[in-house]
């Protein structure tokens, strides 16, 4: 007769829960459990672990073999298998060291009154207790490495590594789910995407509510689309992405938010066979930028007049680019700014703007090798490199209107309004910084100051990521508008 808790001959077969087939082979004991962990369907190796637990130490070595299976279900249960293991363990030992310690009291008491049998039962219990606490110890060893080498695999430069370990990671309970939480706060942006495309897939409450609560990580996350235009301006790729905010409140819901830009190194710059390029695009350099914050759009007339009590725009609306601003006018906006929210404000500079356009192309646009009225708004009766002539419209349009966005979850940086930048005009890139900063003081034209991005008056070759402009620092006009960075910011 079986023991309730023992495995019957036929469980390796069936599993415990159908009835025996009369053709079935006698596969029962942890031989028949080896067998069907060879099986391909993933359902009758889980089924497999679930009678490993019950053979000791052999069987405990193969649900550790379980968590390398192929299968992400069979891998995450056998991570379940061994925690309730290691669970239920740790307590049954706990209460048979308490019971220990009761028996060797009363042995203390009365030595000469017990019989050499109950000594015998005595270590006999001690050796099974040492058994118990060498597999437990065994199980624990397995259990934390399991989560240093996801841990080390976060790391790895192959992003499919990376993409697996996240998905391995879910699946080892709570302690898997911090560490792709945790990587969200990652400074590599490659394993910030990587962890939130995975969670999002995700529908635990816990899940679904920190990634839709600021709170919950100190920033926002919001997943946006990416899209990759041929010499046609034709959308030849879109790929998700991630991209990560920290929110200021200004005044009445409005709201200015701010895009994690990664430190990084690039070519500033235009090649020399990059259609309508310029010289003072010249000479291309290496360029290492910190990390910084930038606005996700330029600054609309709603953030402008919450904190100036002014809107100077020509085109009306809350929700467009404010324009009509000149260079002072930006920086005493960054003051007041700076003033209000105890962070430090500014307006880019040349570097970071293009730095921050770019997100890792090097192509002439960060969409491709061109664009189109579909993508920016420019003016649409010109074109670049093989595209098709589009709509002029012949004013602001609202910011983020086209739903497309760079790598770092910019809107607007081709077109739409000109943006000031913090440094002054220079002919070209001859002794310019590589650091990043702005380049000011300059003898050759002290009036004149840097402006990115060309706007809804421009061909779309002005648009380009290199292209340089500038106008004297009190210029103003309806194309003309700026952004905001910020260095150093709390993650509220």
């Amino acid at each position: 007769m079986n023991h309730p808790q023992q495995p019957r001959e036929y469980d390796a077969v069936l599993g415990g829960n159908s009835s025996i087939p009369e053709c079935a082979a006698v596969l029962g004991g942890i031989e028949g459990v080896k067998l069907r962990l060879q099986n391909p369907d993933a359902k009758v190796r889980i089924a497999a672990l679930e009678q490993a637990v019950n053979y000791g130490e052999q069987g405990l070595d193969l649900v550790i073999a379980g968590l390398k299976d192929d299968s992400l279900e069979v891998q995450k249960q056998a991570y379940i298998l061994l925690n309730d293991w290691q669970e239920k363990q740790q307590l049954l030992l706990m209460s048979q060291i308490q019971k220990q310690h009761k028996i060797k009291s009363s042995l203390m008491i009365k030595m000469q009154n017990l019989f050499f049998n109950q000594e015998k039962d005595q270590k006999d219990e001690e050796e099974k207790i040492l058994i118990k606490q060498a597999l437990l110890e065994k199980v624990n060893y397995v259990l934390i490495n399991l989560i240093e080498d996801v841990r080390l695999r976060f790391k790895n430069s192959d992003s499919t590594v990376r993409f697996a370990a996240f998905e391995q990671a879910l699946n080892y309970g709570e302690q898997g789910l911090d560490l792709v939480i945790e990587a969200l706060k990652n400074e590599s942006w490659d394993i910030q995407n990587a962890a939130y495309l995975i969670l999002n897939k995700r529908t635990e409450p816990r899940i679904k509510q920190i990634l839709q609560d600021p709170r919950q990580l100190g920033f926002k996350l919001e997943q946006i689309e990416v899209v990759t235009t041929n010499k046609y301006g034709k959308i030849i790729q879109r790929q998700p992405r991630v991209a990560r905010y920290f929110i200021e409140d200004l005044d009445n819901s409005v709201k200015l938010e701010m895009a994690a830009i990664p430190g990084g190194t690039f070519m500033m710059g235009s090649p020399e066979n990059e259609e309508r390029r310029r010289d003072r695009e010249s000479p291309q350099h290496q360029v290492t930028v910190p990390s910084f914050f930038m606005g996700k759009y330029p600054v609309t007339q709603a953030q402008y007049q919450a904190i100036m009590g002014t809107n100077p725009s020509y085109f009306n609306g809350s929700n467009r680019p404010v324009e009509r601003v000149i260079w002072n006018d930006a920086i005493a906006f960054c003051e007041k700014l700076s003033q209000r929210t105890g962070k430090n404000y500014r307006l880019p500079s040349e570097a970071e703007w293009e730095y921050a356009c770019r997100a890792g192309t090097t192509t002439p646009f960060h969409f491709g090798e061109t664009i189109t009225t579909d993508l920016a708004n420019y003016n649409g009766d010109y074109t670049y490199g093989g595209g098709i002539k589009g709509i002029y419209r012949e004013e602001t349009t609202e910011v983020g209107s086209f739903g497309v966005a760079n790598n770092f979850g910019l809107y607007d940086m081709h077109g739409n309004v000109w943006e000031w930048c913090e440094d002054s005009w220079y002919t070209s890139y001859k002794g310019a910084p590589t650091d990043g900063s702005a380049w000011l003081d300059t003898e050759e034209n002290t009036n004149s100051k840097l402006l990115r991005g060309g706007s809804w008056l421009y061909n779309p070759g002005n648009c380009r990521s290199a292209y340089r402009h500038y106008y004297i620092f009190d210029y103003t006009y309806n194309h003309i508008g700026f952004r905001v960075v910020c260095s150093g910011a709390a993650r509220t």
